[in-house]
């Protein structure tokens, strides 16, 4: 987990909307997981 706290970058604030923007709620094979499924 500390190699990923060092990667060094910055998402820019128009990707960041396009990020926020995705209906992501395909979780494909993971969808039994209560957090894919929406009972979480």
């Amino acid at each position: 987990m500390k190699s990923n706290a060092d990667v060094d970058f910055e998402i820019a604030e128009a990707d960041m909307e396009a990020l926020k923007a995705i209906d992501a709620r395909d979780c494909g094979d993971a969808s039994v997981f209560p957090v894919c499924s929406g009972a979480a």
